[in-house]
């Protein structure tokens, strides 16, 4: 539990970094010193503030380490003249499903997916294309190109 000022042990510190690391808990409790780690593991894994510092410590993992090594990987795979086939048609659709996505992220989300923030951006989006798409469109003709200007095949 981290201390009044929000520090946390130098075991506490080292089960959370092995943990984010590894997944496994009672590794990390090994690591960190504990003399009995599946109790420390349990105790330290269902600790609230320990358990956000993982999740603190593997979202700062995917964005600054495995986010970027998998974008340069799947670049060079599109470039790769090579590449074809089933390897090749996966790259493209990764690249149009989470490439293009909206900046919002909800999309491509199963409803049951998105958070109250993206259900209701979404419902907005959908909302203002049913009311463009409902807008009544008339076409004027004007001047000389009136309803005989262009004569059908019955004139």
């Amino acid at each position: 539990m981290p201390d009044k000022t929000g520090r946390f042990s130098r075991r506490e510190t080292m089960f959370t970094e092995r943990f984010a690391a590894t997944g496994d808990a009672v590794y990390a409790a090994e690591k960190a010193g504990y003399s009995s780690p599946r109790q420390a593991a349990s105790q330290n894994a269902n600790n609230p503030a320990i358990a956000a510092e993982c999740r603190r410590l593997v979202a700062d993992q995917l964005a600054t380490e495995t986010l970027p090594a998998a974008s340069r990987r799947h670049l060079a795979l599109l470039n790769d003249e090579t590449v074809t086939g089933q390897v090749l048609i996966r790259a493209i659709d990764l690249a149009y499903r989470y490439g293009l996505a909206s900046p919002d992220g909800a999309e491509g989300k199963e409803l049951h997916e998105m958070t109250g923030e993206e259900l209701q951006r979404a419902l907005h989006r959908l909302r203002q294309e049913a009311s463009e798409r409902s807008r009544l469109v008339i076409e004027h003709a004007s001047g000389d190109e009136g309803i005989n200007a262009h004569p059908g095949v019955f004139d």
